[in-house]
Order: C-alpha cells, then structure tokens, then sequence
C-alpha cells in the first residue's frame, strides 16, 4: 500500500512530525507499506487552501498514486468540511 501524507498550510510546521508518526506506525504493525511525504513543508513558500489539498489529494488517489491519504488541518475540522463536501443529487 501507498500511504501520502499530506497538510493544509496552516499546519505546515507539523509535517515532519506527522511524517514521523505514521512512519512509525507502519514500522510497529510489520508492514511495509510505502510512506510518501507530499508536503505542505515548513520551508516551502506556497500556500493551498483547504479546497486546493483536497484536489490534491483527489488527484493522487486517481491517479494511483496514493492508496490511503493521510490529510492533516486544524483541530477544528472546518476547514476540511467544505473541500469534502459534494454537491446535493
């Protein structure tokens, strides 16, 4: 399995951290399951909305990339809420 982990920009200084944890947690079950940091890195200058990580993460999945995203934002959760919504049918 391929596991991205990926952060909206507000939670860029905790990358390396989050990166570490879910390397650690693939090490402690035994399984060797590919990790992929796809960012949002502390040193680097962009900035992506919550809509744009979710495009992101929506393009990584289709493309086979990424079987399994692990998306990082706020402890609130709001600003996930409408990059996840999709529209009434």
């Amino acid at each position: 399995m391929r596991i991205g982990v990926i952060q909206a920009t507000s939670q860029r200084e905790k990358n390396h951290t989050l990166y570490q944890c879910v390397l650690n947690a693939v090490a402690r079950n035994g399984r060797e399951d590919a990790v992929v940091n796809y960012g949002v890195f502390a040193e680097e200058d962009a900035a992506y909305s919550y809509v744009e990580t979710a495009v992101n993460i929506s393009l990584l999945l289709a493309s086979g990339a990424a079987d399994f995203i692990d998306a990082t934002g706020a402890p609130t959760g709001w600003g996930w809420s409408p990059a996840w919504r999709t529209p009434e049918r």
